[in-house]
């Protein structure tokens, strides 16, 4: 079979020539919405469990509509009406948003919700969004959990559609994982070997004894997607470089549970725990050259494996992808 490319980047599916952001993926589900009736139906049913019907009479996308800002996905048919707000992810709409979308269904005398599909867990998902707002009820869907509904629809659609949405799945499972998997940059972040006072081991411990390593989920310079590799440094160099096989947001409650040594208290924030592969170590000895003590850098893996310093690193690969300094 022919591989395509489009822009150096693979394409596996028809959906994949949209691209991958949160509009691409919002046409993307509303086309399969469209297209394959089986599809729709469990879909709205899964949703709309009170629903009397669940073939869609029309499915709107980027709707607008006054102070209601814009819907992603609108789905609407006889007795019922549903709010899709799709994002890439873990990130959540805010209440905000999901005031203003409520505010086209708070009148409306039929049965109505607003669903929000992103990568989080639904245990995540529980946490920070509302049962209900303005009388309308949140039902949440993970795309791991949409995919599920389309493979069940596969043996009740037709030929076309079965092609569609096998295709759809293809497309799905490439947003199940926030990381880019053509990038071979590396977040490096500086380890500590002395114990703090607020947990059982240090930083550097962890990685060694647990193979995992967390930080704030984005805010300060922490990234909110997460890098395909991490690179450890302390003791004035870079120690290693480990490729990111998993990894977990957690909150405040759930950090314990992931790395034992930190204490059962509660943060003021969410973490991101990674979970890394084995060590890649630079045959040559790395200094970390003009960074800050605790301050955490991006470089090309390769350049980080071939440069006297990481800060050379670093400003290589800002040259490579011509960034200015």
């Amino acid at each position: 079979m022919v591989t395509l490319f489009l822009h150096n980047r693979p394409v596996e599916t028809v959906f994949g020539l949209l691209g991958e952001k949160e509009n691409d993926i919002t046409f993307s589900v509303g086309w399969a919405v469209s297209r394959c009736e089986a599809f729709a139906c469990r879909l709205i049913a899964d949703m709309l469990p009170r629903a009397l019907a669940c073939q869609p009479d029309v499915v709107r996308l980027q709707q607008s509509s006054g102070d209601g800002g814009y819907t992603d996905i609108e789905i609407l048919g006889s007795g019922f009406h549903c709010i899709i707000e799709a994002k890439k992810g873990w990130t959540l709409p805010t209440r905000r948003q999901l005031n203003r979308y409520a505010k086209r269904l708070d009148a409306l005398p039929i049965t109505k919700a607003l669903a929000v599909f992103t990568e989080s867990s639904p245990e995540y998902a529980r946490l920070y969004l509302p049962k209900r707002i303005q009388g309308t009820p949140i039902i949440y869907r993970s795309w791991k959990q949409v995919e599920r509904i389309a493979t069940a629809s596969l043996k009740y659609s037709t030929p076309t559609e079965r092609r569609l949405l096998l295709d759809l799945k293809t497309y799905l499972r490439g947003l199940m994982n926030m990381q880019d998997h053509q990038s071979n940059r590396v977040f490096v972040v500086a380890l500590s070997t002395k114990k703090p006072s607020w947990a059982k081991a240090s930083t550097a411990e962890i990685l060694q004894k647990h193979g995992k390593y967390f930080h704030p989920f984005g805010g300060g310079g922490w990234p909110v997607t997460p890098p395909n590799y991490l690179g450890f440094r302390y003791d004035g160099k870079l120690q290693s470089i480990h490729h990111v096989e998993k990894y977990n947001i957690v909150t405040w409650t759930n950090l314990h549970r992931h790395i034992p040594e930190i204490p059962r208290e509660k943060w003021e924030r969410d973490y991101i725990v990674y979970t890394v592969g084995p060590a890649i170590r630079p045959c040559l000895e790395v200094r970390t050259g003009k960074i800050f003590r605790s301050g955490h850098v991006w470089a090309a893996l390769d350049l980080l494996l071939t440069s006297k310093t990481i800060s050379d690193a670093r400003a290589q690969t800002s040259k490579r992808l011509g960034n200015v300094e």
